[in-house]
């Protein structure tokens, strides 16, 4: 990661025989990171030739090549959003790239997809890639860990799109939910971080009084481990 983030640098200062040297030998994890700096770094005539680059990598690449083409086409949709044709292919690259990560990853790009399309006023596809993301969450199942901070991340999408009443409701359901599953299925570890999201999506959705009630559930539950550490 240090030596992901010093080729990062090295490229924005415009060293680029340096930022090759940090990059030899990277674990392919790490190569998005570079590849984002990249990204900002094309000029606009060059946007062509880098879509072509990363819908191959998508046809052709394994799963972490995949990954790294889908986190720079979310950031090539960012920049090719007032250009109609190249952002209607850089969407249908997007839609075939997520469909080969697992949803765990698909829904925090969406969470991505959903904020720049809202920057730029697009709240039809805003909504599209909300849906998306309850698609996911609804067409799995889920250990109770899992479904609860995804249920808050529905949430926290469907308040950016000015939806306060389903967000309240997906929120309120999902903290039922960890409440009924929390002794049974989550193993105490583990409550802490499960909650967590919950906490954060209510204050995002201006309901400070519940997020409140949610974190102090958090600091009782986090003590309760047999380690005796907070998490």
């Amino acid at each position: 990661t240090i030596r992901s983030k010093l080729a990062a640098a090295c490229l924005l200062l415009g060293d680029e025989t340096r930022a090759a040297a940090f990059q030899q030998d990277l674990e392919p994890t790490e190569v998005w990171r570079v590849g984002l700096v990249q990204m900002e770094l094309v000029p606009e005539r060059g946007l062509d030739g880098q879509l072509g680059l990363l819908e191959h990598a998508v046809e052709v690449g394994d799963l972490d090549e995949i990954e790294a083409a889908v986190r720079s086409l979310t950031q090539l949709y960012d920049r090719t959003h007032d250009q109609p044709e190249l952002r209607s292919a850089t969407e249908a690259a997007l839609a075939k790239g997520l469909g080969g990560l697992p949803v765990q990853k698909q829904l925090g790009l969406l969470v991505s997809l959903v904020d720049t399309a809202l920057a730029h006023g697009d709240e039809s596809q805003a909504r599209s890639y909300a849906d998306q993301a309850d698609v996911l969450v609804a067409g799995n199942t889920w250990l109770p860990e899992n479904q609860v901070p995804f249920v808050g991340l529905q949430a926290t999408l469907r308040t950016r799109l000015g939806d306060d009443q389903r967000a309240r409701e997906l929120l309120d359901a999902a903290v039922r939910l960890y409440e009924r599953e929390k002794q049974a299925a989550i193993v105490d570890v583990f409550r802490a971080e499960t909650l967590r999201p919950l906490a954060l999506a209510y204050h995002e959705l201006g309901a400070d009084d519940a997020a409140q009630s949610v974190l102090a559930t958090v600091l009782e539950d986090g003590a309760h481990n047999p380690n005796a550490r907070p998490r």
